[in-house]
């Protein structure tokens, strides 16, 4: 008798000791990942992150209805963000950049490719002239009050 429960207190002890290795893998893992750029999900969980984003934007919509947040998407924040840590006691405590954007320009733009023609003065047929900008690209939205151009550097 006093053999199972010797057996059941190191099938126990067992158990939870690589329960705990686990966790600490996890943590270590998820520490590397927050050094070298991204947020990880055993650190800053999917469900936290969208609660936190869905106050900054009921936030947003309360104290500023002008702006509003441009990406809404966990891959954006995880991998792309920028983001910085520090601790307060016992806390990691993670600041994330969430990017901001004006109302009016949360609307789809429709993006168009500026291309140059050579076009033919109006008074010599033999002189050819080009659109002289750096202008490479238009963003356009007709709900729009504005639109958007976009300059190359390569031009």
């Amino acid at each position: 008798m006093w053999i199972s429960n010797v057996l059941a207190a190191i099938v126990a002890f067992t158990t939870d000791d690589i329960e705990h290795r686990q966790e600490v893998d996890a943590l270590y893992y998820g520490v590397q990942q927050l050094m070298a750029g991204n947020l990880p999900h055993f650190l800053l969980p999917h469900d936290s992150l969208a609660d936190v984003l869905r106050n900054l934007q009921t936030y947003l919509q309360q104290r500023q209805p002008h702006m509003t947040l441009s990406r809404l998407d966990f891959g954006y924040y995880n991998s792309e963000a920028t983001f910085k840590t520090f601790r307060m006691r016992n806390l990691l405590v993670v600041v994330i950049d969430a990017p901001l954007v004006f109302q009016s320009l949360a609307m789809p733009f429709h993006v168009y490719k500026v291309t140059k023609l050579p076009l033919s003065t109006h008074h010599q047929h033999e002189f050819y002239t080009t659109l002289s900008t750096d202008i490479s690209t238009l963003a356009f939205n007709r709900d729009a009050d504005h639109f958007l151009q976009i300059t190359s550097a390569n031009n």
